[in-house]
């Protein structure tokens, strides 16, 4: 499975009010196991091809840390898995497959809090993060 990397655009009412960036940078910062142990790249795509072969949702925490191309900081997300990837649809939308929460933030963002759940298409690679965000 392939990590978020790369450039995002963040929109909502978030964007609007001026809580947080309209566009960022993204990288995956660390990973972790279910009982919060800190984990190698490769040892969470072992988890997941794991859970893809018991159908358990087996993999930990991944962290993603959003750096605002504005210069006005950046914040951590913590992205956990809520379906086995042996439930996902390879060729299509997959709703609820996960949570986030905000870890930290810096900068303008330093305050920053809120939660939601993770929607991923993978027939075009994009992850949607739906919920709240207030700082």
């Amino acid at each position: 499975m392939s990590d978020p990397e790369g450039s995002v655009v963040v929109t909502g009412d978030a964007v609007d009010d001026g809580v947080v960036c309209s566009s960022a940078t993204q990288e995956v910062v660390r990973w972790e196991d279910l009982d919060g142990r800190s984990i190698s790249e490769a040892e969470f795509d072992q988890l997941f091809d794991e859970a893809v072969e018991t159908g358990e949702a087996v993999a930990g925490v991944t962290y993603v840390e959003f750096t605002c191309t504005d210069g006005s900081g950046s914040f951590l997300m913590a992205q956990s898995p809520t379906t086995s990837p042996a439930d996902f649809d390879f060729e299509g939308v997959n709703t609820d497959v996960g949570t986030w929460v905000i870890d930290s933030g810096t900068g303008d963002h330093d305050g920053l809090s809120g939660a939601g759940t993770i929607d991923f298409d993978f027939a075009a690679g994009v992850w949607t993060c739906s919920g709240e965000l207030e700082g």
